[in-house]
């Protein structure tokens, strides 16, 4: 067998991220279905930070394709629902979620990436819902519908070790966009 490199880990990763569950992007499991042992992770990473911080990148650049996604459509309204959509029913960007969220407590430093790329989303929304003639206040109830809604799904996804199947996940993505801008709307 070609020795192991760091991209492999990764690819190992994101291959289980994109078409499995957050739990089999473990350490341990990804080991298994490389066929080393634990030890050849802690060869190409400082641990499990290091591990996350080359994996945030990717979920960066998903948002980034969401957002362009969404730019596409000229009604303002249709970009939050295509936005909202587009993040709730992507696979591997739910179960990245879940795969932050499991260790955001435990590591400071890649906590602080995390939280820069969320703040991100959080702005690209909230410019979003300015242009809509939304104010603040109105952004800000959004914005708590979108993050309760993502936090519960990424929640359910924890508890069940699942993804729900993607008409489920669009489904949930439509109904949460519809509450979000009922919520924004409620002066």
């Amino acid at each position: 067998m070609a020795r192991l490199t760091r991209q492999d880990w990764i690819n190992a990763a994101l291959d289980r991220l994109e078409f499995g569950t957050a739990e089999e992007a473990t350490i341990v499991r990804l080991a298994a279905s490389l066929g080393v042992s634990r030890g050849s992770f802690y060869h190409h990473f400082a641990g499990l930070e290091d591990y996350l911080s080359e994996l945030e990148p990717v979920r960066v650049a998903l948002l980034r394709d969401f957002e362009a996604e969404a730019d596409a459509e000229p009604d303002d309204l249709e970009r939050l629902r295509i936005y909202t959509v587009a993040c709730l029913s992507s696979r591997l960007y739910m179960n990245l979620e879940v795969l932050f969220e499991r260790n955001r407590t435990e590591l400071t430093e890649f906590h602080k990436i995390a939280w820069q790329t969320d703040e991100d989303a959080l702005l690209w929304q909230l410019g979003m819902m300015r242009r809509m003639g939304f104010n603040q206040d109105d952004g800000a109830r959004y914005l708590s519908v979108m993050k309760a809604a993502a936090f519960g799904m990424v929640q359910t996804m924890m508890i069940w070790n699942t993804v729900p199947p993607l008409e489920d996940r669009i489904a949930f993505a439509n109904s949460i966009a519809d509450i979000g801008i009922a919520a924004a709307r409620c002066s």
